[in-house]
């Protein structure tokens, strides 16, 4: 997927973003291409070659409040029976682990939300289901 300027803006204008992080909150079992869409949909704004910076991204997902569905959206997808082991789910996992690499390489602002209680805490409590 390729953004011109004015099409990102538009994107962002129309709370695109919003729509994105939205989307990872919905049943991944029911919705599993809608939320793969949505992830794919984040990490092309992260891969944009535009002249704003990964870091107002990362404030504007935070804003968004993409941590929390983009954390579920990793545990959904780990617990989904159907596809275990499969190439989709392995894509998914490493698709949630990108934005998360993305984000945690940002300013200190969004670092810190990504150290949250809360994010940290669900990542713990799911670690038995993060094998390989």
């Amino acid at each position: 997927m390729t953004w011109l300027d004015g099409t990102l803006s538009f994107f962002h204008s129309c709370r695109g973003l919003r729509v994105l992080v939205d989307i990872l909150d919905e049943d991944y079992v029911e919705q599993s291409e809608l939320v793969g869409h949505a992830l794919n949909g984040i990490g092309s704004v992260f891969e944009l070659q535009s002249p704003t910076p990964k870091n107002e991204f990362c404030r504007m997902f935070i804003r968004e409040g993409l941590l929390d569905p983009l954390s579920s959206a990793l545990i959904n997808v780990i617990a989904a029976k159907d596809n275990a082991g499969s190439v989709e789910m392995k894509t998914r996992i490493l698709q949630v682990i990108q934005v998360f690499t993305y984000v945690s390489q940002s300013d200190a602002y969004v670092r810190n939300a990504v150290g949250t209680r809360k994010v940290v805490r669900s990542k713990f409590q799911h670690y038995r289901n993060f094998h390989p």
